[in-house]
């Protein structure tokens, strides 16, 4: 059978069979760990130390949302997106072959404030690429944006707190739907919150840049939690149809990547310039000025390219 560990094995090495992340002392290391709060990592003292003690219920706690609270930024933002979703529904389904539960009307979806580029050109409606974020297309599209706000905005939130969540949330949404509107076809429009959770994702990976020097300390974890990252984009390029809803004229479910894409870049960008690092030096000064500029850039140049040069 083979041996699972988690970050708490490490702390308790008393038990064996494990390496150590870094060097020097244990507690002290762990100490650090926790003072860093370090986003999608439970170093909470309440937990388990050992995952063989643990229920099954509190494994999918642990492993999925160990840091999600009832009054918190993450429920509240999936209660109003589950409450929107309701109220477009009232309004009418759209009639499918059964592949989509609850698939709503793209007339609705544009009533609503969905990302449809004609309108954002030629009408000035700017604001969709902020209420787009809070329309989903159909059941499943909603259950697993829900289920991925869970996990993953909910640790950000605890990590960088409401506002700095709010911030990054709402900025990658915007950065999300403009990229898929400068690739936009005619007539097409996209919805759902993907963007900005894939803002979120950004922002650990820019927790990383923003404080590479800050982890030398614990190296071997360190290019764990790179890898991890990189795991965790490809596998959601990979598994979108789950999390993006982009429709083309004839209304099919498409993956919107180029929202996925443009919501992950603003939120590393934005996740490097915002929030303060946990320390800082010249590394750190310059990380900020680069992601400023580049973020900057990214903005004019998508905007830009939008009332410009797409063709909607």
């Amino acid at each position: 059978m083979a041996n699972i560990h988690r970050i708490g094995d490490y702390e308790n090495q008393n038990n064996g069979n494990y390496n150590q992340f870094g060097g020097g002392d244990v507690q002290q290391d762990m100490q650090r760990l926790r003072a860093m709060n370090i986003p999608l990592m439970n170093l909470d003292d309440s937990q388990p130390i050992s995952p063989r003690k643990e229920s099954f219920w509190d494994m999918l706690k642990i492993n999925f949302c160990p840091r999600l609270k009832l009054v918190s930024f993450t429920v509240f933002i999936s209660t109003v997106n589950i409450i929107i979703f309701i109220i477009t529904s009232a309004q009418g389904i759209q009639n499918t072959d059964g592949s989509l539960l609850l698939q709503q009307k793209p007339d609705v979806l544009i009533d609503f404030g969905a990302n449809y580029p004609t309108k954002i050109k030629h009408n000035g409606q700017v604001w969709r690429l902020i209420t787009a974020v809070f329309l989903h297309g159909s059941f499943y599209h909603i259950f697993f944006n829900t289920l991925s706000t869970f996990i993953f905005v909910s640790s950000i939130e605890r990590s960088y707190g409401v506002i700095v969540t709010f911030i990054i949330w709402i900025i990658s949404g915007i950065g999300g739907n403009i990229f898929s509107a400068d690739f936009a076809s005619p007539n097409s429009l996209s919805v759902g919150a993907s963007t900005a959770i894939m803002g979120m994702i950004g922002l650990y990976i820019a927790f990383l840049i923003l404080n590479w020097k800050a982890l030398e300390f614990m190296q071997q974890l360190r290019c764990c939690l790179v890898m991890f990252a990189f795991l965790m984009v490809a596998m959601i390029f990979l598994l979108g149809a789950s999390m993006g809803y982009g429709t083309t004229p004839g209304y099919s479910q498409n993956i919107d990547n180029y929202g996925h894409l443009g919501g992950l870049i603003t939120g590393i960008l934005a996740g490097v310039v915002i929030p303060k690092p946990i320390q800082s030096g010249q590394y750190e000064k310059n990380a900020k000025y680069i992601c400023g500029f580049l973020l900057g850039l990214y903005t004019i140049l998508t905007f830009t390219l939008f009332f410009t040069v797409t063709d909607v």
